[in-house]
């Protein structure tokens, strides 16, 4: 469950401004397959590259066509610029969505070892757990997959699109947005409570998994292998079918508006690299799927 979080951690809760910089070098390297398409017009060259949003060091040099694509295109375009988020804007917007209506009660829908387990996470953010329950689950969600990602030896510094929002930024190139801040939220938000409280006993069950999850996921981007993505991603349902509502908003109804939004950019003209997270381009409802139902062409990069 982890792999869908990692970018509400870092863009919503840790308001990270990254300064690290990782290098890139292509000596000794053998090819590798980039997990990246390209669509073509007669007045656009767009490539659709999919990221993982927290790496280690191991999944580095990347595969030199991203490179290429990248240098050779004058836009970038990303699910949200973390590098231009503020700290204010973005507590101001998150206050708004902390609690839970008067009416509204999450605790039946766990087990007594369930409210057992989420005592320490309620001590952590300096209250009981009755006051945590009042928390929108979208929260509580958020500080485990958090508690989950600090187990791990995986950086969201080293995430794929934090080396290219800087790279863009050394370049001088102009930075497109996908999606705002709130749609971010309402994303994992908006799903219906008890699919958000399926989430918490999901995440509670994979609490010890976060270093396996994440590198099995980095895997399958590493090796271009986006059907496999797909179906590692699939498992999470098999385990707790519940969070089908929630699934469907932090992917399929996202991958739609983002297919959207890049028909605006074919449409312009231009030369953009969209990065977005590899699963966005994974399975039967991918970003790639909802451009092609629309008369594009996504074709595979290969090395």
């Amino acid at each position: 469950m982890i792999h869908h979080f990692i970018r509400f951690k870092t863009a919503l809760i840790f308001l990270l401004f990254f300064q690290a910089s990782y290098s890139y070098s292509s000596a000794n390297q053998t090819l590798k397959a980039p997990f990246m398409w390209q669509i073509k017009t007669d007045k656009t060259q767009l490539y659709l590259a999919g990221s993982i949003h927290a790496l280690n060091s191991d999944f580095y040099p990347l595969a030199p066509a991203y490179i290429q694509a990248f240098d050779s295109v004058d836009q970038l375009a990303v699910e949200y610029n973390i590098l231009d988020l503020s700290p204010e804007k973005a507590q101001e917007q998150i206050s708004q969505f902390t609690w839970l209506n008067h009416d509204e009660s999450i605790e039946s829908a766990f087990s007594q070892q369930e409210i057992e387990a989420l005592k320490p996470f309620a001590e952590r953010k300096g209250m009981n757990i009755d006051t945590l329950l009042r928390l929108r689950p979208w929260l509580i969600i958020e500080a485990l997959s958090s508690f989950q990602f600090s187990q791990t030896d995986f950086q969201a510094d080293l995430g794929v699109d934090m080396l290219f929002l800087k790279r863009a930024n050394q370049q001088g190139k102009n930075i497109l947005e996908l999606e705002t801040l709130q749609e971010q939220i309402n994303a994992i938000n908006g799903a219906e409570l008890t699919a958000q409280t399926a989430a918490i006993s999901l995440a509670l069950s994979q609490l010890d998994k976060g270093q396996e999850q994440l590198t099995e996921m980095a895997n399958y981007w590493q090796s271009a292998d986006a059907d496999g993505l797909y179906e590692y991603s699939q498992l999470d349902l098999i385990e707790q079918p519940n969070i089908a509502p929630l699934m469907s908003h932090l992917l399929y109804k996202r991958n739609q508006k983002m297919a959207e939004r890049i028909q605006g950019y074919l449409e312009q003209g231009g030369s953009y690299f969209v990065m977005v997270g590899a699963l966005h381009l994974s399975g039967p409802q991918s970003v790639q799927s909802y451009l092609e139902d629309m008369g594009y062409q996504a074709t595979k990069v290969t090395p």
